[in-house]
């Protein structure tokens, strides 16, 4: 904090001392400026993807109308000093200054509208940077990035777009009459890619998102350069001998009236709800960001979810264990598997069958559970293994085909 207050304060001298040389450099004896001076021109600064406008003067620029010669000519060699150690804090990139008059564009997502309107979206990082697909996992968001992705963005010089799959977040819901099969969401990818104008993209994905993530990797090797998972790897599968059962139960489920979205009192009780009621678990601390985005909050302060109902209901029909498989072995791209000590794989007889079956897979277990790329304690050493990763692969985030 006072290496940031001691460059800012730098900045500030360094900026009057080019500001007193342009005004020296402009003076004549007889010339006097019109009042306003210079105090509404801006000065943008840009360092690493930030920039920085300056709307107003940071120094007051009320001084007199004409500017001695002497001044300018005999400058002060101690008033040069800040000029210089700004210029070389600035050249090196020594800090990043986050100031109330700094703003950075990591950390702070935008959001993004995509396949007309029908797909919400969230970005981070440098519009021209390499682009990295987020896919999320059910009945999440976007917002599932929202602390790891900044810090790829930061460390490795990338942008992650992350999507609301349909029905989810801020994505519209999926029409009356149609279900949310796993494949579909696969258009879901599509239609982002196509709208953001990328050929070949790396996915980033957690669980269902690392399911989808698979199936774009077998069908379409073309379009996927590699592939980061989440705790997350093959899909949810039923045996061929389990097919009839599982499409009754679905399509009674189907029948019956749509549930009303849950509403809430505020957005602390919707995020103990989801605490509380989730299928892996899950804590205050890393619900609350998907629950903010999830949210829809009424003038009366009370919060309905945005999320549709409909996600609830069991799928009508699912792969088998020997499908999946089959699909896990035609995946060409490399494969980062992180896992969570708590999460949903493990050392199952499942898991380790969906393991053997990828061809270039490799795998970290860290410590954390099902959601450790936004568990506040666990998201930085995510971060490190994904960024070591990417740097002892040669070239593999460079050159986006757009």
């Amino acid at each position: 904090i006072y290496i940031q207050y001691l460059a800012v304060r730098i900045k500030l001298q360094g900026l009057a001392v080019v500001r007193n040389i342009r005004e020296g450099l402009s003076c004549q004896p007889e010339a006097h400026h019109n009042g306003a001076g210079d105090s509404d021109k801006k000065d943008p600064v840009t360092r690493s993807g930030i920039t920085v406008g300056f709307h107003k003067s940071l120094v007051s620029r009320k001084r007199a109308h004409q500017v001695s010669a002497s001044n300018f000519v005999q400058p002060s060699v101690l008033g040069m000093v800040p000029f210089v150690l700004y210029a070389v804090i600035r050249t090196l990139g020594l800090f990043r200054i986050k100031t109330d008059m700094l703003q950075t564009t990591t950390s702070q997502p935008r959001p993004l509208s995509l396949a007309q309107g029908r797909l919400a979206a969230l970005s981070w990082g440098r519009d021209e940077a390499p682009t990295w697909l987020a896919l999320h996992g059910w009945l999440d968001n976007a917002a599932s990035f929202s602390r790891l992705a900044p810090l790829l963005v930061d460390a490795l010089d990338i942008r992650i777009v992350a999507i609301d799959f349909r029905g989810h977040g801020h994505s519209a819901h999926a029409p009356a009459g149609e279900d949310y099969a796993l494949w579909d969401y696969c258009h879901d990818v599509l239609d982002a890619m196509d709208d953001l104008v990328i050929e070949r993209a790396p996915l980033l994905a957690h669980s269902m998102g690392a399911a989808v993530a698979c199936l774009m990797a077998a069908a379409l090797p073309e379009r996927i350069e590699r592939m980061t998972l989440l705790d997350g790897l093959g899909a949810l599968n039923t045996p061929a001998r389990d097919t009839a059962s599982q499409m009754r139960k679905a399509l009674m489920a189907h029948r019956r009236p749509i549930s009303r979205a849950p509403r809430y009192p505020d957005l602390a009780t919707a995020v103990a709800a989801r605490v509380a009621g989730g299928v892996t678990p899950l804590d205050t601390l890393t619900a609350t960001p998907l629950v903010e985005r999830n949210a829809d909050v009424a003038p009366d302060g009370h919060v309905q979810m945005r999320t549709d109902s409909r996600l609830l209901k069991p799928s009508l029909v699912r792969f088998t264990p020997s499908q999946v498989l089959a699909l896990l072995a035609d995946i060409q791209a490399s494969v980062l598997l992180i896992e969570g000590e708590g999460g949903i794989l493990g050392e199952r007889d499942w898991a380790g069958k969906a393991r053997q079956a990828v061809a270039h897979l490799t795998r970290h277990v860290l410590a954390g559970g099902h959601h450790l790329h936004l568990e506040p304690q666990a998201v930085s050493r995510v971060a490190e293994v994904i960024t070591q990763s990417i740097n002892e692969t040669s070239g593999s985030v460079v050159g986006n085909e757009r």
